[in-house]
Formats: C-alpha cells, structure tokens, sequence
C-alpha cells in the first residue's frame, strides 16, 4: 500500500513539473486545484521560469530530468564502439534545451508587446538589445506556433485556425500591432468551490 501511494505521488510530481514547464512556455489560466498545488509543489522555480532569461535554463533542465519518461534508443547499442553510443535521455534533454533557449525572452516579449497597442520593430529590438531581423524571424515564429485548429465539425484534421495566445500581434511592414484578449474570471466556479468550502 505505501508503494503504491509514493508511485503515485511521483506521478503527480512529475506531472506537476510538466505542467509548470508547459505554463512557462505557453501561459494560461489553469484550475485554482492545479494552480494552488503547482504554487506549492513548484513556487519558486516556477516564477523564476515564467519570468525567462539565461538564469531559467537549469531549472528547466532539472525539471525536465525530474519529469521526463524513460527514453528508448531507436537504434540498437555498439558494443564494439561504446563510446558512440548515445544517452537516448540526454539526447532528448538537448532537443528540448535547443527548443527553451528559443523560447528563452518569450515573457519579456510579451510584457512589452502588453504594453502597447503599436510599436515599431526596431524600438522592440533595442529594449531587447538584438539585431531587428532576428527579432522580425522570432516574432514570426512564434506567432506560427501560437497558432491552433479548432475542431467545429466535418472531418478530424478539419476546423478554424485560432490564436491560442492571450496576445495577438500582426507585423505591417516594420510596425507591429497588438491585440490582447482579456479572459475573464470564470466565477461560477468560484462560487461554487467556496460554498462547497463554507458548508
């Protein structure tokens, strides 16, 4: 019974730790259950990764190893030469870090581009201290991925491109416009976890 009940709880840290990676890559609003136990689990780890930068990467690093499951080579191991072999964690551990470091000035993009409604590219560029077209390449990119097909009907693959980001921008030329969705609070469900709390 104790083994059991500690597999689980490592599930649900592991899982904890997907999710704060997945809450720093993308924000969004999640149930107050998760959040509450996210803020406990993972509090300050999960500030410092919202908030980006060099500083994030090992903490994103550790809690991938924590979190991650088992890998499996695709391709049998080389007795012969062992040192060819490759670590199928580690292997995957480098994809992901590339991808982080991608993703690294995300939140402070955003906290710029949340404070205008224009903004000329190279201002941004210079607020970020890099050259205007790697940031033009960035913003491109990751308005690409931001990007999402919601299923309506018809067939499965079929549907509306929507922007699953709270902020939406669009570049002209070197201008770039943005718009910010304001989610609202979802307040039936709050009042229906504190009743259920105070009876």
């Amino acid at each position: 019974k104790n083994a059991q009940y500690d597999s689980i709880s490592k599930k649900n840290d592991q899982m904890l730790a997907l999710v704060a990676i997945c809450v720093a890559f993308h924000p969004t609003r999640l149930d107050d259950t998760i959040h509450t136990a996210l803020r406990e689990k993972y509090g300050e780890q999960l500030n410092r990764i919202q908030r980006g930068g060099p500083e994030s990467l090992p903490i994103f690093e550790e809690l991938f190893r924590a979190a991650c499951p088992r890998f499996i080579s695709p391709t049998p191991p080389d007795f012969d030469h062992p040192h060819l072999n490759v670590d199928p964690v580690e292997h995957q551990l480098a994809i992901f870090m590339e991808d982080v470091k991608n993703n690294m000035y995300s939140p402070t993009v955003r906290s710029y581009l949340k404070l205008y409604t224009t903004m000329d590219l190279t201002k941004l560029a210079g607020f970020l201290e890099v050259d205007a077209e790697t940031l033009r390449s960035w913003l491109l990119v990751n308005k690409q991925r931001s990007r999402q097909i919601r299923h309506s009907e018809g067939g499965l693959l079929e549907g509306d491109v929507v922007n699953s980001s709270d902020l939406d921008y669009a570049m002209q030329g070197d201008l770039i416009h943005v718009s910010e969705a304001k989610v609202g609070r979802r307040l039936v469900d709050w009042y229906l976890r504190n009743l259920a709390r105070t009876y």
